[in-house]
């Protein structure tokens, strides 16, 4: 008797999201377009803080993620020039997360759905290119390569994230379709929480390469000037 519903009884439905529609006037492709903005959802969009121009709703482009990353990379080189420029012995850039796991099946993920990019200061050892700038510094000399193993560490750890970040992703996605814009509060929780674990993911890399005393020193010389929050 419990398990039955009164004959008169109408299940409660949300409306859906109607299905996207491709680029919006202007030629940029938003997830959520403009027009929702002056929909039924438009309140409760502006409620939470959201509008049609957010960096997080705006669809990023081949093009435009490329030009993020030669801009990153300009100002890599521009920040090590300065750096340099006030210190006896050069020091280079060794990404810990190795370059080429953004060449790979993981690329989306980091630079689309993460806005990660190998140059971020997160990713980044400092490191003397000599052995002279390893006395000066206290701090082992540049590998200049990839030890054996570490990609395929990498490769497996970044996958984990991402399984997991898909997951949610996916789940967001869902409750959007069925007229749920709650979730949409957890999208940036979801992103900031795989951000936080790639970072960890990298400088566990750094130390299992480095060593941990090693790695703990290069945070006490160039963490403060890299902007390496604490974890």
């Amino acid at each position: 008797m419990f398990g039955k519903k009164h004959p008169d009884y109408k299940e409660k439905k949300r409306s859906p999201m109607p299905p996207h529609p491709g680029p919006d006037a202007d030629g940029v492709t938003r997830a959520m377009p403009r027009e929702m903005w002056d929909g039924p959802h438009g309140d409760f969009l502006r409620e939470i803080g959201v509008t049609p121009d957010d960096p997080s709703n705006v669809m990023p482009t081949q093009q435009s993620v490329q030009a993020k990353a030669d801009k990153l990379i300009e100002d890599q080189k521009q920040f090590l020039a300065r750096i340099n420029g006030s210190l006896g012995e050069k020091v280079v850039p060794w990404a810990m997360i190795p370059w080429s796991i953004w060449q790979q099946s993981h690329a989306h993920f980091l630079m689309v759905a993460l806005d990660f990019y190998p140059v971020h200061p997160f990713n980044t050892l400092l490191l003397p290119e000599t052995e002279r700038g390893e006395q000066a510094y206290g701090l082992p000399k540049h590998l200049g390569g990839i030890p054996a193993g570490l990609e395929d560490a990498a490769n497996t750890m970044i996958g984990g994230i991402r399984k997991n970040f898909e997951q949610s992703h996916n789940d967001v996605t869902t409750q959007l379709q069925n007229g749920n814009l709650d979730a949409l509060k957890k999208v940036d929780e979801y992103k900031g929480r795989a951000i936080g674990r790639v970072c960890v993911v990298a400088h566990e890399l750094g130390k299992t390469t480095y060593g941990a005393e090693a790695f703990e020193r290069h945070k006490q010389v160039w963490g403060e000037t890299l902007g390496w929050p604490k974890l």
